[in-house]
């Protein structure tokens, strides 16, 4: 049951457009998994360190103009939390953790590892705590 709620916060924060102009957040997704040829659903079970994971999150991002030059904003990644779940964190709490996530995804040189990286930590952060 966690890992349906942790899954809806990834997606909702993550895979969601910024504009409703924009194609579809489906249909970016879609497209790139068959760019890559990824059959399985990357959020059935996430692992963020499979290489073909990581390049379809890098596909989507950049589809969905947030991953530019290599690298992610922090500040793009909040805006788009705080547009479709405006009440769900404190501003001073998901700045934060848009920081050190987005800070921490910019370290890595390639593309692919810079979407794992972010996807990884926001999952990490996001998650509910097991019990």
């Amino acid at each position: 049951m966690k890992i349906y709620f942790c899954v809806d916060v990834i997606l909702f924060a993550f895979v969601l457009v910024q504009s409703e102009t924009e194609p579809d957040w489906r249909t970016q997704l879609e497209d790139c998994r068959k760019e890559l040829e990824v059959v399985e659903d990357p959020f059935a079970t996430p692992d963020f360190d499979d290489p073909k994971t990581k390049c379809l999150l890098a596909c989507y991002l950049k589809k969905s103009d947030r991953l530019i030059e290599g690298k992610v904003s922090a500040d793009t990644e909040v805006a788009l939390i705080l547009k479709y779940m405006p009440d769900k964190f404190e501003l001073d709490y998901l700045k934060g953790i848009a920081d050190e996530c987005a800070n921490k995804a910019n370290e890595e040189k390639d593309d692919c590892a810079v979407a794992g990286a972010l996807f990884k930590c926001f999952y990490k952060k996001f998650r509910p705590p097991s019990t």
